[in-house]
């Protein structure tokens, strides 16, 4: 019997599968200038989602690429260690991709088949010339994956035209390149555990796209906020349910998008929302370069996917299973009321909520409620 990537990896490997948030940093190697790439020189910081999904015995499929090609690539894990490898294989290509164009211009058909095969390889053999070596990188505790590791791509390209006359005969022509790409340096797929909801103001056009949210006190800090990959835009919470955008840069602007423009995205800042335990909402954010601005998007809102909620600060976390009123539901919880149950809660110190205590909603805090915490983080369902 053939075991998925999930239970071949035991029971923490499901924490790989799902979707991920995308971030990776573009380097272009330039030989004439310097052997070395610094973290200086990224030309891109991109960001997208991507599907991690079960392969065969110890590997798992990422699906959309962490890289602008978007290319489907295998990662082999190894649980016990913390650690994926992206294999190199100099003989077969890990990506395939082939496309076809037809064109017909005055009885005369030509046909254009292109094929790109992508072959992996370590940054220091395409800098340094060094061996081809694999490359890896670390599983964090929540299922994210970190590439420090520097890679990139060869690439094969092989072009076929067939060019068919009106009188049905025909000539082929072959013509084979090779190509790399640039070096693509410190890769995240972290686990997405929300989404940003927005509506762009040009066209009216309704975008969702996936995001990392984490909240520490006051702060929410959000990766990928406009699908731009942005690492840690930041926003402000304040008591009575208000939000409020700090100044600051929302990411790099490509030379090609910001032609006149200082190739950054800033006032952030002015945006005011409205935060709840589900979600925080704001109106129009409208970006600029300081040279040129550009119309925006609004009807924004924020909100996890996960079952965690936002903390509002100065009001009751209400959040069920959430005893230590931390904003989060963890074994900690349960930590924490079956201490209360044994010597009494800790409400003084305002470290127990007797509502978010009672798990089985019964009107009071017993034994069942530890047994009901229990299995819902155990199986994610109340």
């Amino acid at each position: 019997m053939t075991m998925n990537a999930a239970q071949s990896l035991g029971a923490n490997g499901s924490t790989l599968l799902g979707p991920r948030v995308c971030l990776m940093q573009e380097y272009q190697w330039n030989e004439g200038a310097s052997t070395t790439v610094t973290e200086s020189d990224p030309l891109y910081c991109g960001g997208w989602t991507s599907t991690v999904v079960a392969g065969e015995g110890n590997t798992v499929i990422v699906e959309g690429g962490f890289t602008p090609y978007r290319l489907t690539q295998p990662m082999t894990v190894d649980m016990a260690a913390g650690r994926v490898t992206l294999e190199v294989n100099e003989e077969e290509p890990f990506a395939t991709v082939t496309t076809t164009e037809t064109t017909v211009n005055a009885g005369v058909t030509t046909q254009v088949d292109s094929t790109k095969s992508y072959y992996l390889v370590n940054e220091a053999w395409f800098v340094d010339g060094a061996d081809l070596a694999d490359v890896t990188g670390e599983i964090l505790a929540d299922g994210s994956i970190h590439i420090a590791d520097g890679f990139a791509y060869f690439v094969e390209i092989t072009i076929t035209t067939t060019i068919t006359y009106q009188n049905g005969t025909s000539t082929t022509y072959t013509d084979k390149t090779d190509a790399m790409s640039p070096i693509y340096r410190d890769t995240w797929l972290l686990v997405a555990n929300g989404k940003h909801e927005f509506v762009s103001v040009e066209d009216g056009t309704t975008n969702t796209v996936d995001v990392n949210i984490r909240q520490d006190g006051e702060t929410v800090w959000v990766t990928n906020l406009y699908g731009f990959g942005a690492p840690e835009v930041h926003m402000e919470l304040s008591e009575g349910g208000t939000m409020s955008f700090p100044s600051q840069m929302l990411r790099d602007i490509p030379a090609s998008l910001s032609p006149n423009g200082s190739g950054m995205w800033v006032n952030m800042g002015g945006n005011t929302g409205t935060v709840t335990a589900e979600a925080i909402t704001w109106g129009q954010t409208t970006p600029t370069d300081n040279v040129q601005t550009w119309s925006g998007w609004t009807n924004n809102r924020l909100y996890f996917t996960d079952g965690n909620h936002f903390v509002v600060p100065g009001t009751e976390v209400g959040m069920r299973g959430d005893v230590n009123k931390d904003g989060a539901v963890t074994i900690a919880d349960v930590t924490v009321l079956i201490n209360g149950l044994l010597t009494g809660p800790d409400v003084e110190t305002d470290h127990f909520s007797p509502s978010n205590a009672d798990c089985n909603q019964s009107g009071g805090v017993t034994i069942a409620d530890v047994t009901v915490l229990i299995n819902y983080l155990l199986s994610g369902t109340w």
